[in-house]
């Protein structure tokens, strides 16, 4: 069943030292502000905000899907390389995104990963083009 409830992903991340992530979460809320603050109060450590997105609980699905290999229980993840660059890819992909549309636009975390996949994509075949070996002209 599709879930189109409008709302928020939002990523947040818990401090295991003061200079390194430990965990992530990866949530959905309608009201993610609260969500956040009352997630603050039931736990012993830091949070800080990551990034959020609106979406839906189906878009939040995909990020899990995504994340699968570092995930530890419910909504939380390591924060291990792949979930660092999957962050800083969907910022830039954002950032991107407000530049082509205004700084008034928010993309959605469904452009985002659809504009970061994309990128990642066009990165891989570039590679691949650059890495195989180019003929020789033929003689005149």
């Amino acid at each position: 069943m599709v879930q189109t409830t409008q709302g928020f992903v939002y990523f947040v991340a818990g401090f295991e030292t003061d200079e390194t992530f430990g965990m992530m979460k990866v949530g959905f809320a309608t009201d993610w502000r609260q969500r956040i603050s009352n997630l603050q109060t039931a736990l012993p450590f830091n949070l800080e905000i990551l990034g959020v997105y609106p979406g839906t609980r189906d878009d939040e699905k995909r990020v899990h899907r995504l994340l699968k290999a570092d995930h530890v229980k419910r909504e939380w993840f390591r924060f291990s390389d792949a979930v660092e660059d999957l962050i800083y890819d969907l910022q830039d992909a954002a950032t991107l995104l407000e530049w082509e549309h205004g700084e008034d636009y928010k993309p959605s975390l469904v452009e985002c990963l659809d504009y970061q996949e994309a990128g990642r994509a066009m990165d891989e075949a570039f590679s691949a083009f650059n890495s195989s070996p180019v003929a020789a002209p033929p003689s005149l």
